[in-house]
């Protein structure tokens, strides 16, 4: 503030009494460095006052004090400006872990369907080669009778005792295997 420039500020004080000039000059001699608030103008506007913050250091070769200070205005800002970037971020991971969630699900229920699908064809096949074999069993053993009922006929016509007794234990042979 060019007003302050050459002046004495020892009796200086902010809008709440602090000697703010003071107190900066107590906390570079005694800790050599520190932070101090007190109130100043809003940038170049006299009628507006805020809380400020400076740190101050002493330069002990020339028994200065320099000091920098930061609006909490500006520090809320900036605050913010992070807190609003964060939740985006945060929003946006929470939306691709939603998206990523959803197609992995939907994923693993077409999977199901098909592996479910699968499983009815399957079934089916099953039942179909159970039918199947169930026909070929029932013809093989008619055919079984019906070789035997020949096998039958034929050994009325045959003379010889021998060949008889063959014809009769292939007959009672194959009567055992249409039985299975």
């Amino acid at each position: 503030r060019p007003e302050l420039e050459g002046k004495d500020l020892t009796y200086y004080a902010d809008s709440s009494g602090k000697r703010l000039f003071v107190e900066m000059v107590d906390v570079a001699k005694k800790n050599k460095s520190g932070f101090v608030e007190y109130i100043w103008q809003w940038t170049d506007k006299t009628d507006l006052e805020t809380k400020k913050i400076s740190y101050v250091v002493l330069f002990e070769p020339w028994q200065w004090i320099i000091g920098t200070g930061v609006y909490y205005r500006d520090v809320e800002h900036v605050i913010n400006d992070l807190t609003k970037n964060i939740n985006r971020a945060f929003t946006a991971i929470i939306i691709i872990v939603a998206m990523v969630s959803s197609f992995v699900i939907i994923q693993s229920l077409v999977r199901e369907k098909k592996r479910m699908t699968a499983e009815e064809n399957l079934r089916k096949l099953l039942t179909e080669k159970e039918v199947l074999i169930k026909e070929v069993h029932h013809r093989v053993k008619n055919n079984l009778q019906i070789i035997s009922s020949l096998l039958n006929l034929q050994s009325y016509s045959i003379k010889d005792e021998g060949m008889t007794a063959i014809f009769k234990e292939t007959q009672g042979r194959i009567l055992t295997l249409s039985a299975i």
